[in-house]
């Protein structure tokens, strides 16, 4: 299915189709169907909403960004993606990323 046009998720360009929810606002929804975490997810369009990604689309599109980090020698950026969950895939064995000394 696709993403409601001009809806939050379509517009966060975060959010991508396929990708699967472990959590919204702080809930493990990994036991819900797409209705159930659907309802979770509505809410008045001015409020914030959290959620944490676990899905394909977006694992995939944060691995592409750590391996161009990796493969620029960026040690700050690397860093940064490790930090939100990124994970190497096999294109980013063999790279060594290492800070320069002050």
């Amino acid at each position: 299915s696709d993403l409601t046009p001009g809806g939050a998720a379509a517009l966060s360009g975060v959010i991508k189709v396929g990708d699967r929810f472990s959590a919204v606002k702080g809930q493990d929804v990994s036991a819900l169907d797409d209705a159930d975490v659907a309802a979770l997810c509505r809410g008045v369009a001015s409020m914030p909403l959290t959620v944490k990604i676990c899905g394909s689309a977006y694992a995939k599109q944060l691995a592409e960004l750590l391996y161009e980090a990796a493969r620029l020698r960026n040690a700050e950026e690397v860093q940064s993606l490790l930090n939100t969950g990124a994970l190497p895939d096999a294109l980013f064995r063999g790279i060594v990323v290492s800070r320069r000394k002050a």
